[in-house]
């Protein structure tokens, strides 16, 4: 099987291909790009924090959020340093727009607005009926993926007054929330630049809604080949996805086997077509992306856990 190795230092500014030429190669990776990736900076996380989110701030700095305890943290100075002293309970998602940080909190069920500088911490009430699943932000507000009535899911849009609409229901094969679920989402939302994107694992979906009225897509993924030709069952309950990120005329996602280093990262196209898939066996996780910027970040787990933010770039076609 065909890997790659991530195993770039601290600091570095070595370039590496992810999904890109391998032998043998299929049709359907034909005339496909390769995807370079060149590191820019690595953040050390504080020991026993577990990420569930990040998002890149305004000024292109890293914000991310996570539990046990719960914590929303912003880049410094090449470091990770807790947002004020206000503490949060749950976050959902995060913002950063100049010195502020916007924060989507669950258990609150409210906006934080944090000043960086310190000073006071204003709530706003964020009343979305049923139960909150995951959340993004968008240039509006927030995109709220809720389990309403009978557990069945839509995306609601929480704009910056407070105001809350429902935008769209998720169609039942994407799946809905049961009693009993597993405190781990089974659902993710993210951006698609524009609109958003639901990603469901076991079996795996990924729903997208480019713009509000036009026809979503559902992309269904039962099995996956990679470049040497292994294929991998993804009906079984051993994978964790990523969120969907957008390198704007590409998604990229990653799956995680809960119980090895093995990780799958799936390229798609525009279409939602399956254009890539790379094995690797290394303990990382897709976070967030910046499509403007052309940057990505990455969770890098070995003896300790870093926020790894690369410049990613198209190369020639293979």
């Amino acid at each position: 099987m065909h890997r790659h190795t991530l195993g770039i230092s601290c600091g570095s500014a070595a370039a590496l291909l992810l999904l890109g030429s391998a032998t043998p190669k299929r049709p359907l990776a034909a005339h496909v790009p390769d995807l370079e990736l060149t590191e820019v900076r690595s953040l050390g996380v504080p020991p026993g924090l577990h990420i569930t989110g990040g998002a890149f701030a305004s000024d292109g700095r890293m914000l991310v959020w996570g539990l046990a305890p719960a914590a929303v943290l912003v880049e410094e100075q090449g470091h990770l340093r807790p947002v004020g002293h206000f503490r949060v309970k749950w976050p959902v998602a995060a913002t950063m727009i100049a010195d502020t940080v916007a924060v989507l909190d669950s258990a609150l069920r409210a906006v934080l607005r944090i000043p960086l500088g310190g000073g006071q911490v204003q709530s706003l009430p964020a009343a979305w009926a049923g139960t909150l699943i995951d959340a993004t932000h968008e240039a509006t507000g927030w995109a709220v993926l809720v389990a309403g009535d009978r557990g069945i899911l839509k995306i609601d849009h929480l704009a910056a007054s407070g105001s809350l609409e429902t935008v769209e229901s998720v169609p039942p094969e994407v799946g809905r929330m049961t009693r009993g679920a597993p405190a781990v989402p089974a659902w993710r939302i993210s951006p698609a630049h524009p609109g958003v994107s639901v990603i469901h694992i076991r079996p795996l979906l990924v729903f997208t809604r480019l713009q509000p009225g036009t026809q979503p897509a559902i992309s269904r993924f039962r099995s996956a080949s990679d470049d040497s030709g292994h294929e991998y069952n993804l009906l079984r309950p051993k994978w964790m996805a990523s969120p969907v990120l957008s390198l704007g005329s590409a998604t990229l996602i990653s799956l995680a086997d809960v119980g090895s280093d093995l990780r799958l990262l799936i390229r798609c196209d525009s279409l939602g077509h399956v254009v890539r898939v790379t094995a690797l066996d290394v303990a990382l996780g897709l976070l967030t992306s910046e499509p403007e910027a052309h940057e990505l970040a990455m969770l890098r787990e070995t003896d300790r856990t870093d926020v790894v933010v690369y410049r990613y770039a198209w190369g020639n076609p293979v």
